[in-house]
Order: structure tokens, then C-alpha cells, then sequence
């Protein structure tokens, strides 16, 4: 033990020089990694988004086949952020987009029938530069993301 004390009895930790080129990696691969987390956190938050509206449009079908009503699903032109649901169910659901973001749905007016099916519509969900597509499926009444 005597002769393993004796080699390191003059290191006694690191040198300034070598906590500031630790320093100096440390913020050199941050700066590389940053943008690729703004870009990977912008994608989850554009599939938060689509999630979101696509369990309003399975909401509304699930109503409308379980009470066996018509359940109507409205999306507000003045801004594109509010869903509304009427029929069966009386609902209003405000998105949670940005200022830049916008949602449409053509046609504007779309009812799910107590049998399961839907009249049929394409949603389209812009935020930034990324684009989702949301198609209704007539005969199921189940939305796809595109």
C-alpha cells in the first residue's frame, strides 16, 4: 500500500487548464446539440397537437355511436382554434396552437351518425413549416394523420 500512496502523493486533482478545456467541450457540444432538441421538441409539439385534435374527432364518433345520436363537429373560422360539438354532445374545445398556427377543415360542417360512419373531411394542421394532414374516414369515422 506504502508504494501506491507514493505515486500519487504529488497529484492532488486537476489543473485550471484542464477544468477549462473540460469546460470549453462541454459547451462546444451544446451549442451542437441545441438546435437538434428545438427541432425534435417543435415535432413533439406539432404530434401533442395533431394527437389532440384527432381524440376530439374520436370523441365526437364515439358519442354519436353510443348514445345513438348525430353528433356535429363545427371548427371555428374566425381563428381556426375552437371545435365544436353539438348533437349528442355540447362541447367546446379550444386548441392549443400558436399565434402562426392554423387548423382547417374541408367541408366546414361535419356530422357522425349513430352507425359508426361520418361525413367526409380533410383536416389540415400548419404550424411553422410542418404540415399535418388529418383524413376523416367516411366509413369508419376514424381519423387518419397523414
Amino acid at each position: 500500500m506504502a508504494q501506491v500512496h507514493g505515486i500519487f502523493r504529488n497529484h492532488k486533482g486537476f489543473t485550471l487548464i484542464e477544468l477549462l478545456v473540460v469546460l470549453l467541450l462541454l459547451g462546444i457540444l451544446s451549442a451542437l446539440a441545441a438546435p437538434g432538441a428545438g427541432r425534435f421538441l417543435d415535432s413533439l409539439n406539432v404530434r401533442k397537437q395533431t394527437q389532440q385534435i384527432m381524440a376530439t374527432i374520436r370523441l365526437a364518433r364515439l358519442i354519436a355511436v353510443t348514445k345513438g345520436v348525430e353528433v356535429h363537429l363545427d371548427l371555428d373560422e374566425s381563428d381556426g382554434r375552437i371545435i365544436r360539438l353539438s348533437g349528442g354532445l355540447n362541447k367546446v374545445v379550444e386548441c392549443d396552437f400558436g399565434d402562426d398556427d392554423s387548423l382547417t377543415m374541408v367541408p366546414a360542417h361535419v356530422v357522425f351518425f349513430p352507425e359508426g360512419h361520418a361525413t367526409p373531411a380533410i383536416l389540415t394542421f400548419i404550424k411553422g413549416d410542418k404540415i399535418r394532414t388529418i383524413v376523416l374516414d367516411p366509413l369508419t369515422g376514424l381519423p387518419i394523420s397523414q
